[in-house]
């Protein structure tokens, strides 16, 4: 469920029923900011449909303009958010290809009322098994998806601002070395991030997961994205860290009667400044909790 920001077509490969929740914190200043992320992925026929519900809380009560007395009292408290729900259909075309596709309606509301948009994504990954090195076969995934292929904007009282449109193009490989006979599932992946709307936020994202006894994922990755500095000379032009994680796996469907395979995830990662002169930020720290029920 997770793959349905970057690429709607990674939720091809759920086998029955996926459910994920996701919490976040703290962004940057805002210790009282919260991330949460709940999804659901249902495979019908081979055609997977998922729903996805992202809810950025930024926690900090504010009060409402007084519009009858403007240096007076607010009027009510309101909490700023942003939010975005998802709807998502998948279907792998072959055992090699799958595509899926987006449609999104966003909402944010920063205390006055609240301004939506609604767009749409496109994905498509291929898959390839190569001779390996080692006992079993390699994998190799190309995929590539534009986020908002529509251009869509958000429309404010006087004016209109476009939601920026994303194209990724990844690569991942998979292979499985034996050390000291046990099995070791590695993963690498590289993607690159440019905007067709924007001059900034283009970037190279790079990760690698390790699982240990089929139980103990460990990770670790780096990533860069230039930004707008706008000419001054205490902005940062790019953003750039590396990061890490640790997740288990756990196949309750091996000692079970119940077919159901249940992932635990925690990932800090660092938050960087966008100014040259402070940077002591807290990790922004998300743990995820996932099942699999599998036919």
């Amino acid at each position: 469920m997770d793959a349905y920001f970057y690429n709607p077509a990674g939720i091809a490969n759920i086998n029955f029923v996926d459910v994920k929740f996701t919490t976040s914190s703290p962004y940057y200043g805002i210790d009282k900011a919260r991330y949460y992320q709940f999804g659901l992925g249902y495979n019908l026929h081979n055609i997977i449909i998922g729903l996805n519900i992202n809810l950025m809380s930024y926690g900090e009560e504010n009060y409402e303009i007084n519009e009858e007395n403007p240096f007076g009292p607010g009027n009510n408290k309101v909490t700023p958010y942003l939010s975005n729900y998802t709807l998502t259909m998948a279907t792998p075309l072959s055992d090699a290809l799958s595509v899926g596709w987006n449609i999104n309606y966003f909402s944010e509301n920063y205390g006055d009322e609240s301004h939506n948009a609604i767009f749409f994504d496109t994905g498509i990954i291929y898959k390839r098994k190569l001779i390996s090195l080692f006992s079993s076969e390699d994998e190799i995934f190309f995929g590539a998806s534009i986020r908002n292929f529509t251009f869509s904007k958000v429309k404010y009282d006087t004016d209109k601002e476009e939601l920026p449109a994303i194209s990724r193009f990844g690569i991942s490989y998979s292979f499985l070395p034996e050390i000291n006979d046990s099995t070791v599932e590695v993963l690498c992946q590289a993607e690159y991030q440019y905007l067709l709307n924007y001059d900034y936020r283009d970037g190279l994202h790079l990760g690698l997961e390790t699982k240990l006894i089929e139980l103990v994922a460990l990770r670790c990755g780096y990533y860069y994205e230039n930004i707008d500095d706008h000419d001054h000379d205490n902005n940062e032009d790019h953003l750039s860290q590396f990061t890490y994680g640790l997740g288990l796996d756990i196949p309750i469907y091996k000692f079970t009667d119940y077919p159901i395979r249940l992932q635990i995830d925690f990932t800090s990662l660092p938050q960087e400044s966008y100014i040259t002169y402070w940077s002591d930020f807290d990790n922004f720290n998300s743990f995820t909790v996932k099942l699999s029920w599998h036919k």
